[in-house]
């Protein structure tokens, strides 16, 4: 055990995070920004070349959330309701087929940001999904699916039809989007949403940025593409309000880790948030 994994034990065994969570967190809202979820772990490949969570984790995950916390819909988290809002980035065939019915099971809201590209065609992965898929070296088609692609067009249409999710757009390629010149990245922005909006046949409002990569310009893009709203796990603190909204990360379950991520220091709640059409009535 190193020393942040002995601080973050004592701070749970004490009830030092209970105690500031019900000071620091009892009013207010966190945005929980999660990713891959697998069917299971594959112990024989390294760890961190897989989904940050599977299935058995993310059950966990929601357990202890809803223990302490309320699960918030998009719309009560805008309105300024106390609670978590739980969101998953990359749009994987595995938030269909394993994080969906977990989320049923604990009636748990969340909003899906979905890159276009491997909606198109599920096997042409990610940039960093690729990179992982060759850390693992050789594995059976079947795990790669459940890890890797993206996805289908139908699994698309069956979370919008969810009720308890939302589509959010996560770029098409999921670049760093400092790095794209103004055209390429006016179409990473618009052509994922047009393209999802297409297929499920609803708006596509919300917005997270790609591995955190934004600045001034890119959130203006964002604004300027029609997004009432874009999350980051690190905030800039540009003054753009909805366009900076933070996320905290979660790569582990345990109780301890859980406990010191939320209990209001380590990130302070959000206290009401207004999307980019309501800042200015």
């Amino acid at each position: 055990m190193n020393f942040r994994e002995a601080l973050t034990s004592l701070a749970w065994r004490s009830g030092f995070n209970r105690a500031a969570r019900a000071l620091f967190a009892r009013r207010g809202s966190f945005v929980l920004g999660l990713h891959g979820v697998a069917d299971k772990r594959l112990p024989e490949k390294p760890r961190s070349a897989q989904p940050s969570l599977c299935r058995t984790e993310l059950e966990q995950l929601l357990r202890w959330t809803r223990e302490h916390f309320r699960f918030l819909t998009p719309d009560e988290y805008f309105n300024g309701e106390s609670g978590v809002l739980l969101t998953f980035d990359d749009g994987f065939r595995n938030h269909h087929e394993n994080a969906l019915p977990i989320l049923r099971k604990y009636d748990a809201p969340a909003i899906f940001f979905v890159p276009t590209q491997h909606v198109r065609n599920p096997t042409d992965w990610l940039p960093a999904t690729r990179r992982s898929a060759e850390a693992l070296g050789p594995v059976p088609e079947t795990v790669a699916s459940d890890l890797f692609d993206g996805m289908s067009v139908e699994a698309l249409r069956d979370c919008a039809g969810e009720p308890l999710l939302t589509i959010g757009s996560h770029t098409v390629s999921h670049p760093f989007m400092t790095q794209l010149d103004d055209e390429t990245l006016r179409r990473e922005l618009v052509d994922s949403k047009n393209f999802l909006e297409t297929i499920i046949d609803q708006s596509v409002d919300t917005f997270a940025y790609p591995t955190g990569d934004y600045d001034e310009r890119v959130a203006r893009a964002v604004a300027a593409a029609g997004y009432r709203a874009a999350f980051v796990e690190e905030s800039r603190g540009f003054g753009l309000g909805s366009y900076e909204l933070s996320r905290i990360g979660i790569y582990d379950v345990r109780a301890a880790y859980l406990s010191t991520k939320l209990n209001g220091l380590y990130r302070r709640p959000t206290k009401g948030v207004l999307c980019a059409d309501e800042q200015h009535r």
